[in-house]
């Protein structure tokens, strides 16, 4: 299962919070490079409540590498998954949070803050799967 909001950190990257004066679009592509488990998944123990999956991530735009991301997801009831997620970009970095539903191929999770010239960012990003292993973002910041 391959979370998406990881990937939408780093769309912030062109444009700082502090100079988003007006809502703006910014769009990604999310590469995952890293998975681990909190502990190992079989048949006979499946993934249960309290387990996480980790992600790491390289965030595109345009073909060039923008920054990295991880992301970090726990298993919360038998239908969500809790993430809290932060892109690494030139600039600063970007959190993202959100619930969402297990196998979801699109995922919303809200900008809940940062650091550096992201300190302000307020806004949500939307997350959809194309593969095992990308997927594309959008995040719109205000």
């Amino acid at each position: 299962m391959k979370v998406i909001a990881l990937i939408v950190l780093a769309a912030a990257v062109a444009v700082p919070a502090a100079t988003a004066g007006t809502p703006q679009t910014l769009r990604m592509t999310s590469v995952q490079t890293g998975f681990a488990t909190s502990r190992t998944f079989t048949k006979a123990a499946p993934p249960r409540v309290g387990d996480q999956l980790i992600f790491q991530d390289a965030l595109y735009s345009g073909g060039a590498r923008l920054g990295s991301a991880e992301n970090v997801c726990t298993i919360v009831s038998n239908a969500r998954i809790q993430c809290l997620l932060t892109a690494h970009l030139p600039k600063g970095d970007v959190v993202l949070s959100g619930s969402i539903p297990k196998n979801a191929k699109v995922s919303h999770f809200a900008v809940v803050g940062g650091v550096g010239a992201y300190a302000d960012a307020q806004g949500e990003a939307t997350g959809k799967d194309v593969s095992e292993t990308r997927s594309l973002v959008e995040l719109r910041l205000r």
